[in-house]
């Protein structure tokens, strides 16, 4: 799994969750001003954080 974020975002919350649960991740930093260039638009069109790609390739945002 991979949980992108950006720092002071709602994205906290399953961030949270992930390590409650013990669930292996890893993060994908995402900086203020760059949800909307080409390589974030191609996990969520919307261009919002959180976004979280599953193991089968699945995206939730």
């Amino acid at each position: 799994m991979k949980l992108f974020y950006m720092p002071g975002a709602c994205s906290l919350a399953p961030h949270i969750v992930l390590e409650w649960i013990g669930k292996p991740f890893e993060l994908g930093r995402v900086e203020r001003g760059k949800t909307r260039k080409p390589e974030f638009l191609a996990v969520n069109l919307a261009g919002k954080v959180p976004a979280l790609i599953e193991e089968d390739g699945r995206i939730l945002n």
